[in-house]
């Protein structure tokens, strides 16, 4: 299996409580990348909202950092983590958006499993806030 989703910190700072992060996604057919601007404790913070998913074939997540603000820097990314049966296969709906000189904008669905997403959980959950730390969640395919 390959990362359908990659966390990178590449840029800290310590003064303003700010990390910069490297993010991209990909399903096999569609992929987007893009540097974000979000506070230290990201990872734990994500790590939370999707820990245990899915509960039920209802269970939906949704997790956005950055921003979508074109007058803002940095980019950002959306993710619904839903399930498409009732046996609990879930898909990870991906919005992602670069502001790097321009504008750039991809969104696609990639197939995913719960054991990659609690592995994915425990990445994120060990995070330092230290450049270099990163967490990558497989596809399912």
């Amino acid at each position: 299996m390959k990362p359908a989703l990659e966390f990178k910190i590449v840029w800290k700072d310590e003064t303003e409580d700010l990390l910069e992060l490297r993010v991209s996604a990909t399903n096999g057919n569609f992929s987007g990348a893009a540097k974000l601007y979000t506070q230290h404790g990201v990872g734990k913070r994500i790590a939370r909202e999707i820990e245990g998913f899915p509960k039920s074939p209802k269970d939906v997540r949704v997790i956005e950092i950055g921003t979508f603000d074109p007058q803002i820097a940095g980019g950002g990314i959306k993710l619904r983590l839903f399930c498409t049966d009732g046996s609990g296969h879930s898909e990870m709906e991906v919005r992602i958006q670069s502001k790097f000189g321009h504008r750039e904008e991809s969104s696609f669905l990639a197939k995913i499993e719960s054991v990659a997403i609690d592995d994915f959980v425990n990445q994120l959950a060990a995070w330092g806030d230290r450049v270099g730390d990163d967490a990558y969640l497989r596809d399912a395919t």
